[in-house]
């Protein structure tokens, strides 16, 4: 089954609601359209699939493996610590304060992946400066004008314990698609820009 925006069918609502499980909240009402497919295309930058927002045959098999549920990440992890230019949050309201969903997932497949090789839950933690930053913070601590921190699309992470370049190693296959800063001193950074881009620190 291969879908894209336009159609209208009981197939869609069947997606909806797998998105739906996702996390990825849609009403069931058939209809392929524009939240439809941008639920689809960040599942795509989750799982690390090429972004097209068609539910080809490997974006079908991906939203049948078992859900990912983010229950690792709080929204505190991803303040922005500059405490005086904002609230704090990209929304405040939102449960992981505005924080791209799909970055969330990834960053769980990536805790997982790393358990799984060290055979022993290992916690990711985001670095100081490595969550959501208000544009002025952001600006403040010399970050790129238009980073993805500011949208709340990107995470520098670090595991206790583990090298960086197994961090980045992992990261590489999990996030093809999205945006790694790699070979930092601590930190890997990841982001779901919705295209390919690699740079080094060092």
């Amino acid at each position: 089954m291969s879908v894209k925006t336009g159609i209208q069918n009981d197939d869609i609502i069947n997606l909806q609601k797998r998105l739906t499980k996702w996390g990825f909240f849609l009403i069931a009402d058939g209809i392929f359209g524009v939240k439809t497919e941008a639920a689809l295309i960040d599942f795509q930058k989750a799982m690390g699939l090429k972004i097209d927002g068609i539910l080809g045959p490997k974006s079908n098999a991906a939203l049948a493996e078992d859900i990912i549920n983010v229950t690792h990440f709080k929204k505190e992890e991803f303040e922005c610590p500059c405490r005086r230019y904002c609230d704090g949050y990209l929304d405040i309201n939102d449960k992981f304060g505005g924080i791209n969903y799909a970055l969330l997932i990834l960053l769980e497949r990536l805790r997982r992946d790393i358990g799984r090789k060290y055979g022993r839950i290992i916690p990711c933690n985001i670095s100081s400066n490595g969550g959501y930053r208000c544009p002025k913070y952001n600006l403040q601590v010399g970050g790129a004008s238009k980073s993805q921190h500011i949208f709340g699309n990107a995470a520098d992470v670090f595991f206790k314990g583990v090298r960086v370049s197994v961090v980045n190693s992992i990261a590489k296959s999990l996030n093809p698609y999205g945006g790694l800063g790699l070979n930092g001193s601590h930190i890997t950074h990841l982001d779901v820009r919705g295209y390919r881009s690699r740079w080094y620190y060092n």
